[in-house]
């Protein structure tokens, strides 16, 4: 469970937020080192050699070249300028971008496709 906090003059922005489920979080990976950014072109995810080596473009690495991440959590509140959300894959003090709902007409592509490793490895997260 994480808290994102937001400018106490923005609170009035996240009115009706709270009527969601989920949201998309876009955030700053701030202790990445300015000399990592775009050093690597390809790596293996999770530098793991055990995945095929991809492009950095192809990955959901933090070493980018414009190292601005996403995810989608659950928002558990809001109470004035303070979201509470479970599965945020960030550290204390990450700065924050940017809030989206996420909306499933518009964010799930039933049709979308992901190479087998990638398949694979969510198969064995859903194991564990």
């Amino acid at each position: 469970t994480s808290r994102i906090v937001i400018r106490p003059e923005l609170a009035g922005a996240l009115l009706g937020l709270d009527t969601y489920s989920h949201i998309f979080v876009l955030f700053w990976p701030h202790l990445v080192p300015e000399e990592a950014r775009g050093s690597k072109h390809r790596l293996h995810p999770l530098d793991d050699p055990q995945y095929p080596l991809q492009g950095v473009l192809a990955t959901r690495s933090q070493i980018r070249f414009n190292p601005i991440l996403v995810t989608a959590v659950r928002l558990l509140s809001v109470k004035s300028n303070v979201l509470r959300v479970r599965g945020l894959d960030a550290v204390d003090g990450t700065p924050v971008l940017d809030v989206k709902p996420y909306v499933p007409y518009y964010d799930a592509v039933v049709e979308a496709r992901v190479p087998q490793w990638v398949s694979e490895r969510v198969e064995r997260l859903r194991e564990e």
